[in-house]
Parts: C-alpha cells; sequence; structure tokens
C-alpha cells in the first residue's frame, strides 16, 4: 500500500542511492560526501490503488478506517519533506539499491555521468504496475536537483506522484547523522 512516507523514502535514495544494474553499481555524480539537506516537494493526485476486491472483504468500520488513512496519506504525501543524510564513499559503493527491487522490475540507467544521473524502473504483477524515473542533476559539487516522476496502477485505479528535489551540501561532518533523519 502507498504510505505517506513514500515521498520521504524516495527522497532518501535520490542524492546518490538510486537502483542499478549489478554490473553498474557505481554512481558518478559529482557531489561531495558529508552531510547533506534534501527537499522534497511532491504532488500525488489520483486514487490509491487498492482493488475493489480488496476493500469488499472488509466491513463497514474497517473499510471506512482503511478509507481515512489513505486520504490522510494522500495529504501527508504531499506535504514538503525535509531530511538530512549522511553521504559516504561507502554508500556510493554499494551501488543505488533501495531494497525494492522485486523480481518483477526491470531497472535501466539512462544516464550515470559527473552531472546527470537518470534511472528508470518497471515493475509489473498480474493487475499491478509501478513505472518511476529519476533524473537528478549535480550543479556543482554541493548543490543537486532533479525530479521524481512515479505511477502506480491496479486496474482501473491509477495514482501518480511528481516530485521535485532539492539538495544542499551542508559540510563534510555528519555529526550525529549516521544514516537519514527527518526534520521536516
Amino acid at each position: 500500500m502507498f504510505k505517506s512516507n513514500v515521498a520521504l523514502g524516495c527522497a532518501l535514495g535520490i542524492l546518490v542511492m538510486l537502483p542499478v544494474s549489478a554490473d553498474e553499481t557505481k554512481v558518478n555524480l559529482a557531489a561531495d560526501n558529508g552531510l547533506w539537506e534534501v527537499t522534497t516537494h511532491p504532488q500525488t493526485t489520483g486514487q490509491m490503488p487498492i482493488s475493489d476486491e480488496q476493500l469488499q472483504k472488509l466491513t463497514p468500520e474497517q473499510r471506512a478506517r482503511v478509507e481515512a488513512a489513505m486520504k490522510a496519506a494522500m495529504g501527508a504525501a504531499n506535504r514538503e519533506h525535509v531530511m538530512h543524510e549522511c553521504m559516504t564513499p561507502e554508500k556510493r559503493q554499494q551501488g543505488f539499491d533501495l531494497g525494492n527491487e522485486g523480481p518483477n522490475c526491470k531497472t535501466t540507467v539512462v544516464r550515470n555521468t559527473s552531472s546527470e544521473l537518470e534511472v528508470r524502473r518497471e515493475c509489473s504483477a498480474d493487475s499491478d504496475v509501478r513505472t518511476t524515473t529519476e533524473h537528478i542533476r549535480a550543479n556543482g559539487r554541493h548543490h543537486v536537483s532533479g525530479t521524481v516522476d512515479a505511477m502506480m496502477s491496479r486496474g482501473e485505479k491509477q495514482m501518480t506522484m511528481h516530485m521535485a528535489i532539492e539538495g544542499k551540501w551542508l559540510g563534510a561532518d555528519c555529526g550525529a547523522v549516521k544514516d537519514a533523519q527527518v526534520v521536516k
């Protein structure tokens, strides 16, 4: 199910943790290691891709709770999010695995240069389809910007998300931030 933290999960991975194929694990984006502040501006539209069959199996009370939770998640998904992330050489060498790629997914690295990174992912199983395109540009070693465009569908229900991303380098020392933390 699409949760309100999807925007945060995307932001966490955008700077240099995007999925790429096993033969291309090194990130070439010229951005310094250290503490980064990543701000996302998501815009989510459409319906939650939950089948009518799934909803019909719920009691009226359960369905009301699920629908209220979905409405709240959509509202939260459309708010600006700010994170601090500690980027290390080890993270860059691990490649871009977000841990959400399954056997029914195909990832294509479109560009992986010092100034631009573009990755497309397509996943499908039965009536579920998910596509994501992440496009990041390094505007110098201390600033990145980009977009994430995602679409999820199940049958007739479809939801899309467009997210603008800005990342700025705060310094070489990550301080107390070991991985990533939500600021706002």
